[in-house]
Formats: C-alpha cells, sequence, structure tokens
C-alpha cells in the first residue's frame, strides 16, 4: 500500500483512493492521525525540515539576491509592471478527451504587444487548474492555497502570460474542484505517462497559437511530476527553457519508497515523544504498517524493473505499463539534465520545508546543471514547501504563495528572450 495523499487527517486511506495520485505526501504521525493539532504539526515539520538540509540558510541568501537583481537583469531600466491583467478561459482536446484551462494575460495598451508565457505542468496527482494545495509533506495548512492561479496572476503582473488547465487525473470525487468523468483517467489507464506528455504538447500548442503571445517565447514551468514532464518534452524538441519548481531526479518508485520511509521515520519520532498512552499504541499499529507497506513497496517495483510482471499485472491498481511509462519518461528527463541547452536555459527552485524530496536533491540538481549561471542555476527558497507555499516559523502570516517566486521566473525568462 502507498502513504496517503488525501486526508491528512485519517489512518492510511484505501488503495483505490490513492491510485489516482500514484505518490503520497503523508505528513508527521500525529498530523496523519488527527492526534496533533495544526500548530504542533507545523512546528514539528519546521525542525525536521530544518533537520533535512544543512545548507538551506546560505542557499536562501543566494535565492533573495537573485530575485532582488532578476528585476534589473539585461536592462539599465525596471522591467515594465502590469496592474491590470485578464483571464480568458479555454479548452483544448488530447487524446479524445476535452481539458479546460485559463490564459492569464497582462493587459497592454497596445494592441500588437505580444508576451512571453509559461505553460504550467501539474505535480502529480488530481490537480485542477488553480492548483489547490491544503497540505504538503510534514506540512498541514490551515487554508487552501491556489498555487497556480497566484502564480499566474504574478507573472501577468510582471509582463508573463500564463496557461494554466486541468489535469486528466482531475476526475469526480478525487480531490476538491475535479469534475472530469473517470474516462478521462481510464482512457490512459495503460499509458498514463505518455497521456500526460501529449496533454502538455497540446497545451504548449495552445498557447504559442494564441494573438497575444509570442510564439517563439512560450517556456514550459513544471512542478513535481510536471518538472520531469517538462525536461522529457524538451527533449522531444519541446521550449528550450524550462522552470522546474520542486523536480526530482529521482524515479517515480525511489520517490515513494523515499516518501513511505520519511513517514515512518516521522512517526517512530512522534510515538518516542508520546509514551505509554492510547496514542502510542494506535502509532505502534501505523508504524507496523508502514514497515509492511515499505516491504510491500520494494519488492512490487523491484518484478517491475525486472519484467518480471505482464505489462496488464496491477501494481499497487495500475497495470505494470504505466509504472514502466513512468520510469522511461524519467530516463527521458535526465538525458535532458545532462545535455547542454545553449539558446535557452534551466531555473530549478526547490522548498526549504520540502520533506517530499531527498534533502540532497538541490545539491544533486547543481551537480546535474553544471557551473551556475544566469541561464542554468538552483534556488532554495527558505520555508517554503514542496508546492511553493510559504510558512511563517517567526509569525502569524497566514500561508501564501512565496512571493520571491514569480520575480525569480520573471528575472529568468528575461535573460533567455
Amino acid at each position: 500500500m502507498l502513504p496517503d495523499l488525501k486526508n491528512n487527517h485519517a489512518a492510511l486511506s484505501p488503495i483505490t483512493a490513492l491510485l489516482l495520485a500514484l505518490v503520497a505526501t503523508s505528513v508527521l504521525g500525529g498530523c496523519r492521525t488527527g492526534a496533533a493539532n495544526q500548530g504542533q504539526c507545523a512546528a514539528a515539520a519546521a525542525v525536521a525540515a530544518t533537520d533535512a538540509s544543512g545548507e538551506i540558510e546560505d542557499a536562501t541568501s543566494a535565492a533573495k539576491v537573485a530575485a532582488k537583481e532578476a528585476t534589473g537583469k539585461g536592462s539599465s531600466k525596471a522591467p515594465t509592471r502590469y496592474e491590470e491583467i485578464k483571464r480568458e478561459a479555454l479548452s483544448f482536446e488530447s487524446r479524445g478527451v476535452t481539458l479546460k484551462g485559463t490564459l492569464t494575460l497582462p493587459v497592454s495598451s497596445s494592441s500588437s504587444e505580444r508576451f512571453p508565457a509559461v505553460v504550467i505542468l501539474h505535480d502529480i496527482g488530481p490537480i485542477g487548474q488553480d492548483g489547490l494545495r491544503s497540505a504538503s509533506m510534514g506540512v498541514e495548512l490551515p487554508v487552501e492555497v491556489p498555487v497556480y492561479e497566484l502564480l499566474a496572476e504574478e507573472l501577468a503582473r510582471s509582463g508573463v502570460a500564463v496557461l494554466r488547465y486541468d489535469k486528466r487525473t482531475c476526475v469526480k470525487n478525487a480531490a476538491p474542484r475535479c469534475d472530469y468523468p473517470r474516462e478521462h483517467l481510464e482512457s490512459a489507464r495503460d499509458d498514463l505517462a505518455g497521456a500526460l506528455l501529449d496533454d502538455a504538447k497540446a497545451a504548449l500548442k495552445v498557447a504559442r497559437d494564441h494573438a497575444r503571445v509570442d510564439p517563439r517565447r512560450v517556456s514550459l514551468l513544471g512542478h513535481g511530476q510536471g518538472a520531469t514532464l517538462a525536461l522529457a518534452l524538451r527533449r522531444e524538441g519541446g521550449p528550450e527553457a524550462v522552470i522546474l519548481l520542486a523536480p526530482s531526479i529521482e524515479p517515480i518508485d525511489a520517490l515513494i519508497l523515499h516518501q513511505t520511509s520519511t513517514s515512518l521515520a516521522l512517526t517512530k519520532v512522534r510515538r518516542e515523544e508520546e509514551g505509554d498512552t492510547a496514542l502510542g499504541d494506535l502509532l505502534d499499529k501505523q508504524i507496523a504498517t508502514l514497515e509492511a507497506d515499505l516491504i510491500e513497496q520494494r519488492e512490487a517495483f523491484a518484478k517491475v524493473r525486472a519484467g518480471k510482471v505482464s505489462p496488464t499485472d496491477l501494481i499497487f491498481g495500475m497495470p505494470a505499463s504505466t509504472w514502466s511509462g513512468f520510469f522511461s519518461l524519467h530516463d527521458k528527463s535526465l538525458e535532458d539534465l545532462e545535455a547542454k541547452h545553449p539558446k535557452g536555459g534551466t531555473l530549478a527552485i526547490f522548498g526549504g520545508l520540502d520533506l517530499s524530496l531527498p534533502p540532497d536533491v538541490a545539491r544533486d540538481m547543481e551537480g546535474l546543471l553544471g557551473a551556475r549561471t544566469e541561464r542554468a542555476r538552483v534556488e532554495i527558497l527558505d520555508d517554503v514547501t514542496h508546492d511553493m507555499v510559504f510558512v511563517s516559523r517567526e509569525t502569524n502570516e497566514a500561508p501564501g504563495l512565496d512571493e520571491r517566486l514569480a520575480d525569480l521566473i520573471a528575472g529568468f525568462l528575461r535573460t533567455v528572450k
């Protein structure tokens, strides 16, 4: 069984609910069981995240400087700030289904002005075009944050058009505001990775064909799993410039094992703190379940990797061919990272409170990108979750999209125009 994705206050959820997400972002032991309050969850997450990365502060200082400098890169004058923006609803076809989206644009006094654009590619799971997030691994938010919608608005004010669309896995009963028929998912059941890649290609074409978008300056902005898709699409001749939010250089099976192991470790810490109580007994049961899950996952993925299962055999409810497709997608993304992109660039941004990824992922990404330049660099934002949500550890400030994010992205795009 995979760790729970949708319900952070429940024990491990039924496997069928988890298949829509394919991978899970479980929270701290007390948060997972509903035994701890939100303040305890946030505090524990902050400690765990701080321990997970020993170089966050130095990297964050560099990120702050880069964000400030981004507004003036390549120009003697400050970039134009568009106070008025507009949203255009749209839809497009991909592999026999219709997906809805929104293009957010700056409003210009010139009717002929064309803007650079980005297409947002979703993280794993059933996610709509707004990118609603209420929790990341180890951090539970008191409110839902529409990450993609807020990012689109901020980038549009910086002169960048943004296309965001519903992921085909956003089917009824999978997540809030998801209402597509299950056929959107079932029709791509045997080749979900390929379907998601085709959806991204279709969205990219929509952006390039829009009258107010400069088709030569359309980039991909991938979040989590979307980062893998962005790199794979660039490998197939897509846009030269990519922005990667919380990208992983590990394949999906390694990520699942990491997240289960992390959930197990955090639950054990919570168990030690609890002592001889009823909750302690409950945590013992959860630890046993997670330990069994870890063994099951390792054995199942090893069989898929070794070709010891039929493509139609169900592995955690999904055909083995689906898992193999994601393995191939990951391999293609790594090939892209190791290639040179002189006409474009790669900006990778990580959150300091991200427990969903291995702690050394930012350093490993730097190793793949090589020497830091304006067009190839890694940034780490402190107090930011896997979903790019800022969570203050010192004040009562409400969580929201990190204000540095849009500046970093817009500044990067100005260097690759």
